[in-house]
């Protein structure tokens, strides 16, 4: 793990201007409407000025991680989960300083609607090892419904976005984006399976609904966290699925996963517990569900 890619050698400021869809040519002149907290009155030149934001501040925490992983071997990852995180903090305080931002090591709540939810680095196991498969997340929910999502993968010069009536967006490096949908598989038995690990099943007493999972899949790979996801906002795999997932992750996928045609499953389905947080194609939502609803043998 190296800088020196297209999207990492570029200036923040060009990752803005050529990764947003329908961009404004300048920034509104309010950050937030008045009023409702209604999602639907939430204009769109808001929305997209904040996205602009998000590509931008997400390229930079990347391109950060990069550079400092020649630290690695003397001072682990954790410390720089906390930088990370603290430079997206004073990102969004400089151009949005009564949003409220929550992450997975700082919180600071206000009583505006914008939420921000943050994750400077998703996967830190896999960027303590070297390997590619790291993110950074940045989310917003606007009356505590997810609005726009940002995952980006410094590594691998991609970047997985959305806003909420903008459809969802694939770039790699400084390529033009493109838009991007889920697979339309509609068969588990031709379907990729991804997760982040299978002792996770076992230690939260899911195991039954995981090996239900596997038997109904042609084909499971350990293509977990941020990466996973993205892999099925981008039609390249059916389903990435956890007994549960980091709060920042949700919102942001939660976002992107409907607007790329996808599902986003959480909560509890039909009135039962469902064991599973993650995305999946919508083609394979009602069989998903299916597969946990069925009570876990840990649960009778």
């Amino acid at each position: 793990m190296t800088p020196g890619r297209g999207a990492q050698s570029a200036t923040a400021e060009a990752a803005s201007q050529t990764s947003l869809p329908g961009q404004p040519a300048t920034a509104p002149a309010a950050d937030a409407p008045g009023g409702s907290p209604a999602v639907e009155d939430l204009r769109q030149d808001v929305l997209l000025h904040r996205l602009g934001f998000a590509l931008t501040a997400t390229f930079e925490a990347g391109t950060m991680l990069l550079q400092r992983a020649h630290s690695l071997q003397t001072t682990g990852s954790s410390h720089l989960v906390e930088e990370s995180e603290r430079l997206l903090r004073e990102l969004i305080g400089m151009l949005f300083p009564d949003d409220a931002v929550v992450g997975t090591t700082l919180k600071h709540p206000t009583d505006n609607n914008f939420c921000w939810y943050i994750d400077g680095l998703n996967a830190s196991r896999a960027y303590h090892r070297r390997l590619p498969f790291f993110g950074v997340v940045l989310a917003l929910t606007y009356g505590n419904r997810p609005v726009l999502g940002v995952v980006r993968l410094p590594a691998l010069g991609e970047a997985v976005y959305a806003a909420r009536g903008q459809g969802a967006w694939f770039q790699r490096d400084m390529q033009q984006p493109i838009r991007t949908a889920v697979s339309k598989v509609g068969d588990p038995s031709e379907a990729l399976l991804c997760t982040s690990s299978i002792t996770r099943w076992k230690k939260r007493g899911r195991a039954e609904v995981f090996r239900r999972l596997h038997g109904a899949f042609g084909w499971l790979r350990t293509w977990g966290d941020s990466y996973g996801h993205c892999l099925v906002a981008t039609g390249r795999a059916e389903a990435m699925l956890d007994p549960a997932v980091e709060r920042p992750l949700a919102v942001a996928m939660s976002c992107i996963l409907p607007e790329a045609g996808g599902t986003w499953i959480g909560g509890s389905t039909r009135g039962t517990e469902c064991p599973i947080t993650g995305s999946v194609n919508r083609s394979l939502a009602a069989t998903v569900r299916t597969l946990c609803a069925a009570p876990d043998e840990s649960d009778t």
